[in-house]
């Protein structure tokens, strides 16, 4: 799923925008059965992590799998349901099937590496694979536990919690034997093999859950060159202005939360929204972001515009936004009634709050998607 991070202050439900606990939600390790959670061992019928019984079928929990998966049923050889399911990207490519957790806790992760935007066509943003051929350099995927990343005085240290290459062929990757934080988040993160080559740390988070694998979902990567691109559009000076960056710092070296306004379809493509002004901070819902830290991805999907005013601060048909020097904390949306006649307007969306940011060398892209389009 797309939803992002933090720290213990941010563990209730309502920060962190999951779902409040009802009568059909138990904990992990405990389904409902008879209106009660009861353990799963004993328990009758039995249902895998993460799933309750309604009246003698498994239902996961809500959003359990997140946005743009699909809970996938497991079923033995005479087809009939075990109670057991994965969490499947929307994707019709193959890629390296996860095995079954060995101890009911360790996941599997896997799916496919892609860039953020496309090197020769910069308007596909989140579609297209990256693919080197045989004897290409490969990049890596690491997942990581975004809290302590972001928690680290230097995050560099902290070890991720399970690494794998990137197939330069097929642009699929697996990891395997992860543990899942605390939190339920874990961040996927596409850099290259040999640290400060070909590709800077951009992470991307996903939901997890504790045994259940988290399959055929994307990683998004990018380019050492196209950060250099960037940063030169946006130029030292405004990158400087910004919170927590100075003179001489790119995106990448300062650390920039990137918002993608909009959802994604059925297939994978993506619906980019207009007219969108991101919210950061405390309150709820949180205030705009101050422009000296914002910068929209142009409608040329070359260039950025830095608003003028608060009035100005609003997304372009890419709907994409950058946040140099973001610190961790809660970020949402709402319409901008300068665009009266935008989607975000004329279907009336709303856009929960989540946690979201990044850190110094590092980059994290968060989807921004409206309520209904979980």
């Amino acid at each position: 799923m797309y939803r992002v991070l933090l720290t213990t202050v941010f563990a209730s439900g309502v920060l962190l925008g999951l779902p409040a606990c009802g009568e059909s939600d138990c904990p992990v390790g405990q389904v409902l059965y008879d209106g009660e959670c009861v353990d799963l061992v004993g328990s009758d019928p039995q249902c895998g992590p993460g799933t309750y019984n309604d009246n003698g079928i498994c239902r996961p929990h809500e959003d359990l799998c997140g946005i743009n998966t699909e809970v996938v049923w497991v079923v033995d050889a005479s087809g009939i349901p075990t109670g057991e399911f994965h969490c499947e990207g929307q994707s019709t490519s193959d890629v390296p099937p996860c095995p079954d957790s060995p101890d009911g806790q360790l996941i599997c992760v896997s799916g496919w590496a892609k860039y953020f935007q496309d090197p020769e066509s910069p308007c596909d943003i989140m579609q297209t694979p990256i693919l080197f051929g045989p004897d290409a350099t490969q990049i890596e995927v690491a997942v990581y536990d975004p809290l302590a990343y972001a928690a680290a005085p230097d995050p560099s240290t902290v070890a991720p919690l399970g690494v794998a290459d990137v197939d330069p062929v097929s642009g699929t990757w697996k990891v395997e034997d992860i543990t899942v934080p605390a939190t339920n988040f874990i961040a996927v993160v596409v850099r290259s093999i040999e640290p400060g080559t070909e590709f800077i740390f951009t992470g991307f988070p996903y939901e997890a859950a504790p045994g259940v694998n988290l399959e055929k979902v994307n990683a998004y990567g990018i380019t050492d060159a196209q950060n250099a691109s960037w940063s030169a559009a946006i130029g030292d000076s405004a990158i400087a202005g910004a919170s927590n960056c100075t003179s001489g710092d790119t995106l990448y070296d300062c650390g920039t939360w990137i918002g993608v306004f909009g959802y994604e379809n059925e297939g994978g493509s993506i619906s980019f929204l207009e007219g969108v002004v991101p919210l950061n901070g405390s309150g709820t819902p949180p205030p705009p972001i101050p422009i000296s830290n914002m910068f929209f991805l142009d409608d040329s999907c070359e260039d950025f515009v830095q608003p003028a005013s608060a009035t100005d601060s609003y997304t372009t048909s890419t709907g994409v936004a950058f946040m140099p020097g973001a610190n961790l904390g809660n970020f949402s949306g709402t319409c901008s009634d300068q665009v009266a006649d935008s989607e975000c307007n004329t279907s009336g969306y709303e856009f929960p709050v989540r946690l979201g940011g990044a850190a110094p060398q590092a980059i994290f892209v968060q989807l921004e998607y409206p309520v209904g389009h979980e």
